[in-house]
């Protein structure tokens, strides 16, 4: 008999994290789970944390392949899970004992296709801090609704950040195809999450901490210079589109959100990454290719700020916009 939830773990090179994580999956109150751990081609001692656990619960079970990055992994875990839900848990984040008890009696319940759960925050200082979504609370509701919220700063209010705050039915997965794009390099979660809320008939929200999501200084996304950084974002813009056209919400509304999202929080993070890290023409150079993409060229046009914009926010961005380089060069070398 398949199992009522399959928990795919994505790993890579989180060897002295991982048992912190796994006691937690080993220890729920409910016990008719499988344990999918892809191994992402570790270096380090990932597999023999992992075969030591399988060895002693027929749960866990383990499979290393050639590195192909987050996605990938999950990915490999869709195709090969058989339980009735599936989520997904970081390797160096942990859950609630009771996470599958809670979220699994709801979810069968109300006989929704995707189940949102609260989550604690753990700084780099190990301060907690509770967190949940937007979404309405304890009643089954619709995409009409996420419809509406795409309209209000999904970036801000994390509407679509972080695939593990779900649980997902998956005959609903397979049915809509719903797998991670492994061409997107940078929040590929966001993109699943929306293509997921998009296709979901039947959605419902609860309040429950039930993960905890750790601060990770080893992470990739804590290095202070971010290689590539652009061609990520840019991904990402190009993967949220197809969505928009693919979905038929490529209208105006949502354009101008979209565009508020890269111009009020993209691009400042790509500005930090150039005037932390390289010489100041080099950055004033990079400032001026950021504007010749793609991606920059379709959010200018469409851009209104939104009420939460800063005064100072609202004058670079429209310095940037309207190709004012030397004068948005020299307010930037002032504040960065």
């Amino acid at each position: 008999m398949n199992p009522k939830v399959t928990i795919i773990v994505p790993i890579y090179n989180t060897s002295l994290l991982l048992p912190r994580c796994l006691d937690s999956l080993k220890r729920q109150t409910f016990s008719d789970i499988e344990i999918l751990l892809i191994d992402d081609g570790s270096t380090d001692d990932s597999q023999y944390v992992c075969e030591r656990y399988c060895e002693k619960d027929s749960r866990f079970k383990y499979w290393y392949k050639q590195n192909g990055g987050l996605s990938s992994a999950r990915n490999f875990g869709i195709q090969r899970a058989t339980g009735e839900y599936i989520s997904y848990v970081d390797s160096d984040d942990y859950i609630s004992e009771n996470t599958y008890e809670i979220a699994y009696e709801k979810a069968s319940h109300y006989g929704v296709d995707l189940l949102n759960f609260g989550y604690t925050y753990f700084d780099a200082k190990e301060n907690a801090e509770k967190r949940t979504s937007v979404l309405p609370k304890n009643q089954v509701f619709d995409k009409q609704v996420i419809l509406d919220l795409l309209k209000k700063d999904p970036l801000k209010n994390k509407l679509l950040w972080f695939s593990c705050f779900y649980l997902f039915r998956t005959q609903y997965v397979n049915k809509n195809k719903l797998f991670f794009d492994e061409s997107v390099l940078l929040g590929e979660d966001s993109d699943y999450n929306l293509r997921s809320l998009l296709s979901a008939e039947k959605i419902y929200s609860i309040d429950d901490n039930l993960y905890y999501y750790v601060f990770n200084a080893n992470s990739l996304t804590q290095h202070r210079y971010k290689e590539g950084l652009l061609e990520k974002f840019s991904s990402q813009f190009k993967a949220r589109i197809k969505v928009y056209k693919d979905y038929g919400i490529f209208e105006k509304d949502y354009i101008v959100e979209i565009s508020r999202n890269y111009l009020e929080h993209s691009l400042f993070e790509l500005i930090r990454n150039e005037y932390i890290n390289h010489p100041n023409k080099k950055a004033l150079d990079n400032v001026k290719k950021i504007r010749r993409d793609p991606m920059f060229v379709f959010c200018c046009k469409h851009y209104k700020h939104s009420k939460k914009c800063t005064r100072n926010k609202k004058i670079l961005i429209s310095l940037f916009v309207l190709k004012l380089f030397y004068p948005l060069h020299f307010l930037l070398k002032k504040i960065k």
